[in-house]
Protein backbone atom coordinates (compact mmCIF):
# COMPACT_ATOMS: atom_id res chain seq x y z
CA UNK A 1 0.00 0.00 0.00
CA UNK A 2 1.23 3.23 -1.47
CA UNK A 3 2.14 5.86 1.72
CA UNK A 4 0.78 9.37 1.47
CA UNK A 5 2.20 12.63 2.46
CA UNK A 6 0.16 15.78 2.84
CA UNK A 7 1.77 19.02 3.36
CA UNK A 8 2.28 22.86 2.79
CA UNK A 9 5.02 23.65 0.52
CA UNK A 10 6.52 26.16 -1.84
CA UNK A 11 8.02 25.64 -5.69
CA UNK A 12 11.79 26.55 -5.83
CA UNK A 13 12.33 25.30 -9.29
CA UNK A 14 10.88 23.09 -11.97
CA UNK A 15 11.70 21.76 -14.89
CA UNK A 16 10.45 19.56 -17.82
CA UNK A 17 10.49 15.58 -18.03
CA UNK A 18 9.09 13.75 -21.22
CA UNK A 19 6.40 14.90 -23.20
CA UNK A 20 3.80 15.90 -20.42
CA UNK A 21 5.31 15.42 -16.84
CA UNK A 22 7.80 17.98 -14.54
CA UNK A 23 9.86 17.60 -11.85
CA UNK A 24 9.46 20.02 -8.94
CA UNK A 25 12.13 20.86 -6.13
CA UNK A 26 9.93 21.61 -3.38
CA UNK A 27 10.59 23.46 0.41
CA UNK A 28 8.06 21.70 2.67
CA UNK A 29 7.18 21.85 5.98
CA UNK A 30 6.77 18.73 6.97
CA UNK A 31 9.13 16.86 4.83
CA UNK A 32 11.89 19.72 4.32
CA UNK A 33 13.68 19.65 0.44
CA UNK A 34 11.69 17.42 -1.77
CA UNK A 35 12.06 16.35 -5.71
CA UNK A 36 8.96 15.14 -7.04
CA UNK A 37 7.19 14.19 -10.16
CA UNK A 38 3.93 15.70 -11.38
CA UNK A 39 2.64 13.31 -14.20
CA UNK A 40 1.05 14.93 -17.24
CA UNK A 41 0.98 18.24 -15.20
CA UNK A 42 1.25 20.16 -18.70
CA UNK A 43 -1.24 19.12 -20.22
CA UNK A 44 -3.87 21.67 -20.76
CA UNK A 45 -6.83 18.95 -19.32
CA UNK A 46 -4.15 18.75 -16.09
CA UNK A 47 -5.85 20.10 -13.04
CA UNK A 48 -2.47 20.54 -11.55
CA UNK A 49 -1.26 22.18 -13.84
CA UNK A 50 -2.44 26.13 -12.34
CA UNK A 51 -1.87 25.04 -8.88
CA UNK A 52 2.14 24.15 -9.33
CA UNK A 53 3.69 27.48 -10.43
CA UNK A 54 7.08 28.62 -10.15
CA UNK A 55 7.06 30.57 -6.37
CA UNK A 56 3.91 29.60 -5.63
CA UNK A 57 2.93 28.27 -2.18
CA UNK A 58 0.27 25.58 -1.62
CA UNK A 59 -1.06 22.31 0.04
CA UNK A 60 0.39 19.19 -1.56
CA UNK A 61 -0.40 15.72 -1.59
CA UNK A 62 2.22 12.95 -2.52
CA UNK A 63 2.68 9.76 -2.96
CA UNK A 64 6.08 7.73 -2.58
CA UNK A 65 7.06 6.79 -5.70
CA UNK A 66 9.59 4.04 -6.96
CA UNK A 67 12.42 6.74 -7.37
CA UNK A 68 10.64 9.81 -6.18
CA UNK A 69 7.98 11.59 -4.73
CA UNK A 70 4.73 12.05 -7.40
CA UNK A 71 2.49 15.07 -6.50
CA UNK A 72 -1.04 13.77 -6.87
CA UNK A 73 -3.06 16.91 -5.25
CA UNK A 74 -2.63 20.69 -5.24
CA UNK A 75 -4.22 23.64 -4.64
CA UNK A 76 -2.47 27.01 -4.62
CA UNK A 77 -2.48 29.28 -1.82
CA UNK A 78 -0.41 32.63 -3.20
CA UNK A 79 2.39 32.93 -5.23
CA UNK A 80 5.45 35.37 -6.05
CA UNK A 81 4.48 36.94 -9.18
CA UNK A 82 5.58 39.71 -11.38
CA UNK A 83 3.38 42.76 -10.70
CA UNK A 84 2.88 45.72 -13.47
CA UNK A 85 6.39 46.56 -14.85
CA UNK A 86 8.42 45.12 -12.39
CA UNK A 87 9.64 41.55 -11.66
CA UNK A 88 11.63 42.91 -8.91
CA UNK A 89 10.25 40.97 -6.06
CA UNK A 90 9.89 37.38 -8.33
CA UNK A 91 13.25 37.67 -8.93
CA UNK A 92 14.33 38.30 -5.64
CA UNK A 93 12.17 34.61 -4.32
CA UNK A 94 13.96 33.22 -7.27
CA UNK A 95 17.75 34.55 -5.40
CA UNK A 96 16.72 33.31 -2.23
CA UNK A 97 14.84 29.82 -3.34
CA UNK A 98 18.48 29.46 -5.64
CA UNK A 99 20.04 29.92 -2.42
CA UNK A 100 18.48 27.49 -0.31
CA UNK A 101 18.78 24.95 -2.71
CA UNK A 102 22.51 25.11 -2.87
CA UNK A 103 23.05 25.21 0.57
CA UNK A 104 19.69 22.59 1.78
CA UNK A 105 20.53 19.15 1.08
CA UNK A 106 18.61 15.68 1.68
CA UNK A 107 15.18 15.71 2.70
CA UNK A 108 13.95 16.47 6.08
CA UNK A 109 12.09 18.46 8.29
CA UNK A 110 13.18 21.77 9.70
CA UNK A 111 10.57 24.04 11.23
CA UNK A 112 12.88 26.92 11.37
CA UNK A 113 13.81 26.92 7.98
CA UNK A 114 10.12 26.56 6.67
CA UNK A 115 9.42 29.67 8.64
CA UNK A 116 12.09 31.68 7.03
CA UNK A 117 11.05 30.69 3.60
CA UNK A 118 7.65 30.94 4.51
CA UNK A 119 8.23 34.61 5.84
CA UNK A 120 10.57 35.61 2.67
CA UNK A 121 8.19 34.35 0.55
CA UNK A 122 4.87 36.62 2.79
CA UNK A 123 7.17 39.44 2.53
CA UNK A 124 8.15 39.36 -0.77
CA UNK A 125 4.53 39.04 -1.89
CA UNK A 126 2.60 41.71 -0.27
CA UNK A 127 5.38 43.47 -1.90
CA UNK A 128 8.59 45.39 -0.27
CA UNK A 129 10.62 48.58 -1.99
CA UNK A 130 14.00 48.10 -3.62
CA UNK A 131 16.39 48.69 -1.04
CA UNK A 132 14.62 46.62 1.51
CA UNK A 133 14.94 43.39 -1.08
CA UNK A 134 18.48 43.70 -1.33
CA UNK A 135 18.29 43.91 2.75
CA UNK A 136 15.59 41.04 2.17
CA UNK A 137 17.91 38.50 0.37
CA UNK A 138 20.67 39.50 2.62
CA UNK A 139 19.15 38.75 5.44
CA UNK A 140 17.69 35.47 4.80
CA UNK A 141 21.04 34.08 3.63
CA UNK A 142 22.64 35.57 6.87
CA UNK A 143 19.95 33.84 8.27
CA UNK A 144 20.10 30.86 6.73
CA UNK A 145 23.84 30.51 6.83
CA UNK A 146 23.42 30.53 10.75
CA UNK A 147 20.48 27.98 11.37
CA UNK A 148 22.55 25.43 9.64
CA UNK A 149 25.85 26.48 11.80
CA UNK A 150 27.70 27.95 9.13
CA UNK A 151 28.33 31.07 11.35
CA UNK A 152 29.27 31.37 14.81
CA UNK A 153 27.10 32.71 17.26
CA UNK A 154 31.04 33.99 18.38
CA UNK A 155 31.87 35.37 14.91
CA UNK A 156 28.40 37.71 14.70
CA UNK A 157 28.97 41.49 15.22
CA UNK A 158 26.62 42.56 18.32
CA UNK A 159 24.71 44.83 16.64
CA UNK A 160 23.24 41.40 13.84
CA UNK A 161 21.84 38.94 16.22
CA UNK A 162 18.47 40.41 16.92
CA UNK A 163 17.70 40.59 13.37
CA UNK A 164 19.20 36.94 13.08
CA UNK A 165 16.84 34.99 15.53
CA UNK A 166 13.60 35.96 14.25
CA UNK A 167 12.10 34.65 10.96
CA UNK A 168 9.93 37.68 10.10
CA UNK A 169 10.77 39.79 7.65
CA UNK A 170 9.47 43.13 8.73
CA UNK A 171 9.60 46.80 8.02
CA UNK A 172 11.62 47.43 10.91
CA UNK A 173 13.86 44.98 10.57
CA UNK A 174 14.17 45.04 7.04
CA UNK A 175 15.84 48.46 8.48
CA UNK A 176 18.13 47.34 10.95
CA UNK A 177 19.43 44.95 8.19
CA UNK A 178 19.54 47.87 5.58
CA UNK A 179 21.93 49.33 8.29
CA UNK A 180 23.52 46.06 8.81
CA UNK A 181 23.88 45.26 5.03
CA UNK A 182 27.92 45.62 4.84
CA UNK A 183 28.19 43.38 8.37
CA UNK A 184 25.88 40.68 6.87
CA UNK A 185 27.43 40.71 3.31
CA UNK A 186 30.60 40.10 4.92
CA UNK A 187 28.90 37.28 7.59
CA UNK A 188 27.49 35.47 4.27
CA UNK A 189 30.94 35.47 2.71
CA UNK A 190 32.56 33.62 5.77
CA UNK A 191 29.66 31.33 5.98
CA UNK A 192 29.77 30.24 2.26
CA UNK A 193 33.50 29.68 2.38
CA UNK A 194 32.89 27.84 5.69
CA UNK A 195 30.23 25.93 4.06
CA UNK A 196 32.31 24.64 1.06
CA UNK A 197 29.36 25.22 -0.90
Amino acid sequence: MAEYYATEGIVLYAWERGEADRLFVLYTKELGLVHALAKGVRLEKSKLRSHLQLFSLGTLRFVNGRELFRIIDAHEQGRVRPTGNTTACFEAFGAVAAFLRRMVHGTGADGAVWKLLHGAFVSLQTGVSEQEMSALQALFRARLLYRLGYVSPYEVHPKIPRILAVSEFTPKILERATECLPLLRQMIENGVHASQM
